[in-house]
């Protein structure tokens, strides 16, 4: 199969053609001219930084206390493989809830909740530090968010940012996205302060959300009122 792939499959570079300094200023214009993308861009950036931040430090808000030992029945470890599972089946249930809610809702409106229910998820290990099965439902709850999120950013960026700069303004955010993992992770803060961080984020990302669902009505609205004229 490797063989028949290599053999037969050219490699996508793109378009080789493209001038990578134009391709930037093109990006950011666009980010100055269309304010849905710059929303995007910026939800983008909270929640998969906290999500990146998450997936690093989940292990020890679950790990209350941290003498457990493998060779100890009565204080035994987390069991990580099973956790992981866990947080995977989640967010494919949370991927297959996107379907049923693109039913009845468009994900712009949607999303609203689940950014907000994602940054509540991940109040618990600041609020209820010594409850670990709380705090593990938590974070299922969360990683269905992140399966919701997904398809949702995916369908959102199709509708709003151009194809001509979608990598280059995709690669714009990830330089923030970047900045707050390195950030965070470099402080060596409390692990309720870093959740606080986390949660701030989701946040402001569902401000965001709702800005940018506010904007699009607007749009609706108008353009509502110049068919009827």
């Amino acid at each position: 199969m490797v063989f028949l792939i290599v053999s037969n499959w050219s490699e996508n570079f793109g378009d080789s053609q493209a001038h990578l300094k134009q391709s930037f200023l093109t990006a950011w214009d666009t980010i100055r001219s269309d304010t849905k993308v710059l929303l995007l861009g910026i939800i983008q950036s909270l929640f998969e930084g906290s999500m990146y931040v998450f997936v690093l430090e989940w292990t020890p808000a679950l790990t209350i206390d941290s003498s457990a030992d493998k060779e100890d029945a009565s204080n035994p470890p987390i069991p990580h493989g099973y956790i992981f599972a866990a947080y995977m089946v989640a967010v494919m249930i949370g991927a297959n809830l996107f379907k049923i809610l693109s039913k009845y809702q468009d994900c712009e409106k949607f999303m609203r909740g689940v950014l907000l229910i994602s940054a509540v998820s991940l109040t618990t290990p600041f609020l209820f530090p010594k409850n670990q099965m709380l705090i593990f439902l938590a974070f299922i709850l969360f990683e269905i968010c992140v399966g919701v999120f997904w398809p949702s950013m995916g369908t959102m960026r199709g509708r709003y940012v151009p194809e001509s700069a979608r990598s280059t303004l995709m690669n714009f955010f990830r330089i923030p996205l970047n900045l707050i993992v390195v950030v965070i992770l470099s402080k060596d803060l409390q692990l309720s302060l870093i959740f606080q961080f986390c949660v701030g984020f989701l946040f402001i990302a569902a401000a965001c959300q709702f800005l940018l669902n506010k904007l699009i009505e607007q749009k609706q609205e108008t353009k509502v009122s110049l068919e009827g004229n």
